[in-house]
């Protein structure tokens, strides 16, 4: 009898756990699809070339970007003397140019004459935020943000919380903030100006939740909803005169980034019918679209040319390090790019971006900065 009863517990719980198993296959590959994650998609670069990289700056540093001249790097480092730098593409030298530590990513305006950054400042008591859904206890971080002008050195403190931000085109920020805790709660878009140094209001937030800006500038405000992490969303524009905000595109879409001029952002779209994923062009004129035969990429990956012709990719291979790529915007050509470096291999290569001419690459791999040349 004993024995009978642990067979017929032993079928029970086998049954329930391919009931289970079953279900779960339903959920993820039947009914949502969208949340598996897509196949690497397999592609023939149209050539190879070689091009030879070198170590430019050895601390590790964060958030480099070029001077408006290009002829110079601005960026920060938490090293021995903490603080953003001046660093001279020409004699290869850097100068403390700001002393300031304990501070996030910096965002440089587009003259690169200013920028914002966030400060994390760890209360003398700490708050313990209760956290529902069982996840585990939070301490409350004091976060602010923080305008700095490079001419002048002057510093200030942005009085709202900043949720995401963005630069304009005439280096002005946007930037959502909330406060549920107010009566009536609050979800707005406000515009911080450096040349009066205030804040206004531009709009009541359209979707009540989470955003990522994509471009902005006078007329417009172009953003997408974030309903989840691996959701994906239309591109929403929102009119700044009439505060309305109507689907850009029709596709779903993600991570997208504007081009150096706005006239193109970049995106990541999702094949259902082969549940697979690749970069996608959406001209911000015509709002025609353009899909790559190339996998889809982080966004922190990728790098406009300055003259909106090329993108620069940094895709990790099997092995683990990364391969480069060039993809030509009208043509769609793929070239791999080989490199004689000074390291075997690098892993995770972000910030990239393109010197003013289109000359050289630069990009982060484990906290130094690299340069390719491509002529």
């Amino acid at each position: 009898m004993i024995i009978n009863k642990r067979k017929k517990i032993i079928i029970l719980l086998t049954g329930l756990i391919v009931i289970g198993l079953f279900g779960y296959f339903i959920y993820r590959v039947v009914l949502f699809p969208q949340f598996k994650q897509p196949p690497q998609q397999k592609f023939q670069p149209n050539e190879t070339i070689t091009k030879k990289i070198q170590l430019e700056i050895k601390e590790k540093i964060v958030s480099p970007a070029l001077s408006s001249d290009g002829k110079a790097l601005y960026y920060f480092t938490q090293g021995n003397k903490p603080g953003i730098y001046k660093y001279n593409l020409l004699n290869r030298q850097s100068e403390l140019f700001f002393s300031v530590s304990d501070i996030g990513n910096i965002s440089w305006s587009p003259d690169r004459k200013s920028a914002i950054f966030m400060v994390v400042q760890y209360p003398e008591r700490f708050k313990i935020i209760k956290s529902p859904f069982y996840l585990p206890d939070a301490i409350e971080l004091e976060q602010t943000y923080w305008f700095f002008n490079l001419e002048n050195q002057k510093l200030l403190k942005l009085n709202r919380f900043v949720d995401t931000y963005i630069w304009t085109a005439n280096n002005r920020i946007i930037f959502r903030s909330f406060n549920y805790e107010a009566d009536p709660a609050e979800d707005m878009f406000y515009e911080f100006d450096p040349a009066t140094m205030q804040s206004v209001r531009i709009a009541k937030n359209p979707e009540g939740g989470n955003i990522e800006f994509i471009y902005a500038d006078d007329k417009d405000i172009f953003y997408l909803p974030i309903y989840s992490e691996s959701a994906q969303s239309q591109i929403m524009r929102l009119d700044r005169q009439n505060s309305q905000a109507q689907p850009f595109v029709s596709d779903n879409l993600s991570d997208a980034l504007a081009s150096p001029l706005g006239n193109q952002f970049l995106a990541t779209a999702y094949n259902g019918q082969n549940n697979s994923s690749s970069l996608m062009i959406v001209d911000k004129n015509t709002k025609s679209l353009k899909q790559f035969d190339f996998p889809s990429t982080l966004i922190n990956m990728v790098a406009w040319s300055q003259d909106e012709k090329s993108l620069f990719v940094s895709d990790p291979n099997e092995r683990g390090g990364d391969q480069f790529y060039q993809i030509d915007v009208d043509s769609q050509k793929i070239t791999e790019i080989k490199y004689q470096a000074p390291e075997s291999e690098f892993n995770q290569s972000q910030n990239l971006f393109l010197s003013l001419n289109n000359t050289a690459l630069f990009f982060l791999s484990s906290g130094q900065l690299f340069r390719m040349d491509l002529n």
